[in-house]
């Protein structure tokens, strides 16, 4: 037995022994401040699931280890994996790490892999390349130079070759339904670049502006109508000096399209309906749009860019593209939504200074895109500020019937990936976009995604991580006013960490008596949905491959009737673990959960967070069976896991060392959740493994670690150390890192295992 292992006997003895993993796969996925572990393991190793992964971790010139968390036991297309992420890297920077697998049935056996060496990656900078091509809106010229540009469709007409510089001079650009074929790879070094010229605004606009002839309507006042040229037909488009209309189903009610009609303003939201051939405009005020600026869309697609599984290297910088909105709708059918960009199956590309407003969709990947960058970029619309009703009730074909608006094709995101590896966004601003990044849920994983230090406004689903995520990190967001910042409904993979992030405003919706609504504990009077911070209510109970989400040190606010941080209806995850956040509501509840009779299998782990209500509201309220009023509040935080463990049956619910104190924010109300000084929340949190940004001795509660030092002192913080096997009536094995402090070791005759995890010690 090695010297840093202690051992208590209980009632007999385990065997201990090294072993060797021939078939193991190490695969280390740098990014600029973070890295992915993948551990891929051998069919029919460790068959019962027994053994854990831990990662240790260092800059070569550094002497000491550090611990990353522990890793989570994962199956990612049949194959079975360890999966973590390190935070807290440097860019450009030369890591060390060192992997160890520790099995402990039937016999403790630890495996020590070669320590591997990897580089993090540079911030990404755009640099044009020698050759270039220099296009402008009038080009003509064939020479491409500075001097006498082209035309891009022209240039576009003919393959590009690696190492291609396109630099857009200034103006506003015609070009649409363009189009690239990649059909081989490009290094690094000789990208393909379009690049906006120096102080130069490159501006490719979809949008139709002619004025049309509107005739008010005899009957109502408020309602105009005009003929719809065919350029703009069925157009899902339709600003009204400056504000996005919404489409509604039909001019009239009809059961066909649903009741919710133009006529009546059925959403009280001011909207339009049109075909091929008419357009309707309706608004509260009466606004007459034969002297207001109207602007359609007259346009299919910007870009489409076949890239055939190449590695393109394909790099935008600095272009706008904007009012890419008219679909294609062919009769009895759905047809094809409108995008200002649709990639399929192209590797390595960059999107950095772009601007994106009024597409139905700004960035579609489809099919396999991976090693994607999107990076200070910006994303506008207003479909984000919708209803869930009004995005899923109108029609989603055309009909012969009445005018209709197939409205489905706004419930869109702003980046649209479906299968994907290696996915970084960075730095960019999401507003009013109905979903800010979004999976499709049905087909594919995104593998190894950093999404950090974005902005995200207004948005229905601001992140929307539904499906098949594996190791995705989210740090560093704040998300503002959204109807759900995170969605994971379900989290099929994982593990998901949500790291430092600020959810704040939340705030409910009007909504529809015919579409899900709050009921809270008494049956209905006014048909409001929700705001919530983490949406998971798709109703599928986890199994073994369910994915593990981890929410740490972020902060959660609303001053709404009905903002919640969270509204759960079933427990979805494999294993739901939060530590030091701060969950605040000056006049609701912080969680609602409903549906909870007798779910066994619910899980949430609930340590060092600080739950508090302003106005004196219960903390939880939780509602035995959906659709009944059978409810239970609780007002103290230490009541909460026995509450929800009683009605539950669940032996996995762990709600300890939590808080109920005001957090003492700098000035909420204009977005600023930083720490007072004084604020209890200083150093009151523990230190979780590979996490080791805090100043003081311990962490602050909540996204904002201060510059402050509590005067009070803080729980010191343990060391990690793992307990095998867990639960047991024999004996014990306690292993710690590679480096071993003095540990102080209490054994009781019954511990919970889900708190007695060896990711926080």
């Amino acid at each position: 037995m090695e010297n840093n292992t202690i051992r208590v006997c209980l009632f007999c003895v385990i065997g201990f022994f090294y072993g060797h993993l021939e078939a193991q796969q190490l695969f280390i996925h740098p990014f600029i401040y973070t890295a992915g572990i993948e551990v891929a393991l051998p069919p029919g190793y460790d068959a019962d699931h027994n053994s854990h992964c831990f990662v240790e971790y260092k800059e070569v010139t550094d002497a000491g280890w550090k611990s990353g968390i522990e890793a989570d036991r994962i199956s990612n297309k049949g194959v079975d994996q360890f999966k973590e992420s390190l935070f807290g890297l440097q860019p450009a920077t030369t890591y060390e790490i060192s992997v160890r697998l520790v099995d402990s049935f039937p016999k403790l056996n630890v495996i020590n892999l070669s320590i591997q060496t990897i580089t993090t990656r540079e911030v990404f900078e755009v640099q044009p390349t020698n050759n270039i091509k220099w296009v402008s809106p009038g080009g003509i010229g064939t020479e491409y130079t500075q001097q006498s540009p082209g035309k891009l469709s022209v240039l576009l007409g003919s393959p590009l070759s690696c190492g291609t510089t396109i630099m857009l001079k200034d103006g506003l650009y015609p070009d649409k339904e363009l189009a690239i074929s990649i059909t081989g790879d490009c290094s690094s070094g000789e990208p393909i670049l379009f690049m906006a010229a120096p102080g130069a605004n490159p501006v490719f606009d979809g949008g139709y502006y002619q004025p049309l002839q509107w005739t008010q309507s005899q009957s109502n006042p408020n309602l105009y109508s005009a003929a719809l040229p065919e350029a703009a037909s069925y157009t899902n488009l339709c600003l009204l000096n400056g504000k996005m209309l919404y489409p509604y189903p039909s001019v009239m009610p009809n059961i066909l399209v649903d009741t919710f009609s133009l006529t009546g303003l059925g959403f009280q939201y001011d909207g339009f309906v049109r075909d091929d051939k008419t357009i309707y405009i309706h608004t509260r005020e009466g606004t007459d749009p034969n002297e207001s600026e109207v602007i359609l869309s007259q346009a299919f697609r910007f870009m489409t860019i076949y890239g055939n599984g190449s590695k393109a290297h394909l790099v935008f910088d600095g272009i706008t593209v904007k009012n890419f909105a008219k679909p294609t709708v062919p009769l009895f059918s759905l047809g094809n939504a409108a995008m200002a960009f649709d990639l399929r199956n192209v590797h390595q590309v960059v999107f950095s200074n772009c601007r994106f407003a009024y597409n139905n969709f700004h960035l579609s990947f489809g099919g396999t895109c991976d090693d994607i960058l999107i990076q200070s970029c910006s994303f506008k619309d207003e479909t984000g500020l919708w209803s869930h009703g009004m995005l899923k009730k109108s029609v989603s074909n055309q009909s012969v019937f009445v005018p209709t608006s197939v409205c489905r094709q706004f419930e869109n995101g702003a980046v649209f990936l479906e299968d994907g590896h290696r996915i970084a966004i960075r730095g960019s601003l999401f507003e009013g976009t109905c979903s800010g990044i979004v999976k499709q849920f049905e087909t594919g994983i995104i593998d190894e995604a950093d999404i950090y230090d974005n902005t995200f406004v207004d948005n229905f689903d601001a992140i929307e991580c539904d499906g098949q995520w594996s190791n995705l990190r989210v740090w560093n967001n704040e998300i503002r006013s959204a109807m759900a910042g995170f969605s994971l409904a379900p989290p099929l993979t994982g593990p998901r960490y949500f790291y430092r992030n600020v959810i704040h405003h939340i705030a409910s919706r009007q909504n529809i008596p015919n579409d899900p609504y709050y009921t809270g504990c008494n049956p209905p009077m006014a048909f409001t949905s929700a705001g919530v911070g983490i949406k998971s209510n798709s109703g599928l109970v986890p199994d073994d491959q369910a994915g593990s989400v981890y929410f740490i040190n972020n902060t959660f606010h609303s001053e709404d009737t009905l903002g919640f941080t969270y509204t759960l209806w079933d427990g979805e995850w494999k294993k739901a673990t939060f530590v030091n956040n701060i969950y605040y509501a000056l006049q609701n509840e912080i969680g609602y959960f409903q549906g909870f009779k007798d779910k066994t299998h619910f899980q949430l782990t609930s340590v060092y967070d600080n739950y508090y209500t302003a106005s004196q509201k219960p903390i939880a309220t939780i509602k035995e069976v959906h659709g009944q009023y059978t409810c239970h509040e609780v007002y103290d935080v230490l009541d909460l896991q026995n509450e929800l463990t009683a009605i539950t049956g669940s032996d996995k619910i762990v709600i300890e060392y939590s808080f109920q104190e005001d957090p003492q924010f700098a000035d909420a109300a204009s977005g600023n959740f930083t720490l007072m000084p004084g604020s209890p929340m200083i150093d009151r949190g523990i230190q979780v493994k590979g996490f080791y940004d805090y100043n003081g001795i311990g962490p602050d509660l909540g996204a904002r670690e201060s510059t402050f030092v509590s005067s009070d002192g803080a729980l010191q913080n343990q060391t990690h150390f793992l307990v095998y096997p867990n639960p047991t009536q024999e004996e014990v094995d306690i292993i710690p890192g590679r480096t071993f402090p003095q540990v102080n070791v209490k054994l009781f005759k019954c511990f919970r295992p889900a708190y007695f995890s060896s990711f926080i010690f």
